[in-house]
């Protein structure tokens, strides 16, 4: 699993066009869900 999750990154940093997007959205839910926890939490 870690190799392919590697594999996966060194495929991105090789491609430029899209980058920022697949970043975003792959950084989208960590986001939202430690948001959604420190609503909860406060």
């Amino acid at each position: 699993m870690i190799m392919a999750v590697r594999s996966l990154f060194r495929r991105l940093t090789r491609h430029v066009s899209g980058n920022a997007a697949t970043l975003v959205a792959l950084g989208m839910p960590v986001l939202i869900g430690t948001t959604g926890l420190a609503v909860d939490t406060a």
